[in-house]
C-alpha cells in the first residue's frame, strides 16, 4: 500500500521546461566557444572559477543534502593533491595514478571519519569539530614529513603533455575544469532523484524521525561522505597538476574548507546548480578580479570591496541563495526546512505502520511504502 505524501508540488510548465532547456543550451555552447576569443587570463580566471563550484558542489553533497557540516573537507582536498605528487614526483608514475591514489587515500580518510562519527556519539557539533582537527592534523603531519619536503611542499617537473597533465596553454585546463564541474552537476542531480537523495534530505530535516521510522541514517551518511570525499579528492588532484606546486598550509587550508562552505551558502545549499555558481562566484569575487589588469592592487581591493557587498546583499535579500532567486526555482520540499520526514511520518502513514522507503510514483509525487520498515529494502 502506497500513499502519496502532501508535500507541495510546483511544476514547471511546459514554456518554462522549454526555456531552461535553451537557456542549458545556450550556456553550454558559450562555454565550448569561449576558448576561441577569450583572452587567456579570462580562461584562468573561468578555470579556476570552475574549480571552486566544483568543490563546493562536493560539498554540498554532504552539507547541502545530508546537512552536515563539514569544516575539513580540505583534508581530502590535500590527500587528492598529494597523491598526485608522492606518485609522479616521488616514485615517477603517471599523475593519473596519483589521482587514483589520492581518490583512494581521501576515501579511506573519510570511511575511517565517518565510522568514528555515525557510529560513535560525534554527531552535530561534534562531527563538525572532528572534520575540522582531522583536517588540522594532516596539515600538522605532512608539514613534518622531510621525505615529501615538509612545510616546501613539493614541486613537479614540467614536461608538457596530456600523460602528465601539464600544458602550455591554458585552453585543456579550461576544458578538464569544464568537464569536472558537467560530472559533479551530473552526479550531484542523480542523487538528488535517487532513493539515496531521498533519505539524505529525510535526514537532514529530522535524523530523529527517520531513525526512528527504521532508516538506517548512519549507512546513507556514509555513503554520502564518500562520494563527497572522492569528487574532492578528485579536485585535490586537478589543481595539483595545474600548479605543479602544493604545500600543506595551502591545501590543507581550513581557507579552502571555508570557501567550499560559503560557495554553497551563497549559490543555494541542497540545489544542484547553486554550489557551483556560488564556488565559482567567490573564487571571482576574491581571487579572480585580483588578477585583472586594472593597475597595481585595484583589482585585489576591488575585489575585496564587491565580495563584501555581495556577502552583505545575499544574506539580507537572498537567503536560501543565488540561483533559487535569480531562476525562480520552487522544489517539493527539497530545500532546507521542508520537513519532508514530518510530512511522510506524522501524514503519509498511519501510527501502526512504518514506512519502508521513498520513491517517487509516475506523476513525480513522492510516496512512502507502508508495509516494512526501511531497513528492510535499500533502493
Amino acid at each position: 500500500m502506497t500513499r502519496p505524501s502532501l508535500l507541495p508540488d510546483v511544476a514547471a510548465g511546459p514554456g518554462l521546461v522549454r526555456l531552461r532547456a535553451c537557456g542549458l543550451l545556450a550556456l553550454a555552447a558559450a562555454a565550448i566557444v569561449l576558448p576561441a576569443w577569450g583572452p587567456g587570463t579570462v580562461l584562468d580566471i573561468l578555470t579556476l572559477a570552475f574549480l571552486y563550484g566544483f568543490l563546493a558542489a562536493s560539498w554540498n553533497i554532504v552539507g547541502g543534502f545530508a546537512g552536515l557540516i563539514s569544516v575539513g573537507h580540505a583534508a581530502f582536498f590535500g590527500l587528492g593533491a598529494y597523491g598526485v605528487g608522492i606518485v609522479y614526483v616521488k616514485f615517477g608514475l603517471s599523475p593519473y595514478l596519483g589521482i587514483l591514489a589520492g581518490v583512494g587515500l581521501a576515501v579511506t580518510a573519510a570511511l575511517l571519519l565517518g565510522v568514528i562519527s555515525f557510529w560513535l556519539p560525534f554527531a552535530g557539533y561534534n562531527f563538525l569539530l572532528l572534520t575540522l582537527c582531522g583536517a588540522e592534523l594532516l596539515r600538522a603531519v605532512f608539514n613534518t614529513i622531510g621525505a615529501l619536503g615538509g612545510a616546501e611542499g613539493i614541486i613537479f617537473p614540467f614536461k608538457p603533455g596530456f600523460a602528465t597533465i601539464q600544458f602550455r596553454s591554458s585552453i585543456p585546463y579550461y576544458f578538464i575544469a569544464l568537464a569536472l564541474v558537467t560530472g559533479v552537476l551530473l552526479v550531484s542531480w542523480l542523487i538528488r532523484n535517487s532513493g539515496l537523495g531521498l533519505r539524505l534530505e529525510a535526514i537532514r530535516d529530522d535524523e530523529g524521525a527517520a531513525l526512528a521510522g527504521g532508516m538506517p541514517t548512519a549507512r546513507t551518511k556514509l555513503t554520502a561522505l564518500l562520494i563527497s570525499a572522492a569528487l574532492t579528492a578528485l579536485g585535490g588532484g586537478f589543481y595539483a597538476a595545474i600548479f605543479s606546486f602544493i604545500t600543506p598550509d595551502h591545501v590543507f587550508s581550513l581557507n579552502l574548507s571555508v570557501a567550499m562552505i560559503t560557495g554553497a551558502l551563497i549559490g543555494g545549499r541542497g540545489t544542484v546548480w547553486g554550489p557551483v555558481v556560488g564556488g565559482a562566484l567567490v573564487w571571482i569575487l576574491t581571487e579572480g578580479l585580483g588578477r585583472l589588469p586594472l593597475g597595481s592592487g585595484v583589482g585585489a581591493n576591488l575585489s575585496i570591496i564587491l565580495y563584501g557587498l555581495a556577502i552583505i546583499i545575499i544574506v539580507q535579500r537572498m537567503p536560501r541563495g543565488v540561483v533559487l532567486v535569480l531562476c525562480g526555482e520552487m522544489v517539493r520540499g527539497r530545500l532546507e526546512g521542508g520537513q519532508l520526514m514530518k510530512h511522510l511520518l506524522a501524514r503519509g502513514a498511519p501510527s501502526s505502520a512504518k514506512p519502508d522507503g521513498l520513491h517517487r510514483s509516475d506523476r513525480g509525487e513522492v510516496m512512502v511504502t507502508t508495509e516494512a520498515p526501511f531497513g528492510t529494502r535499500e533502493e
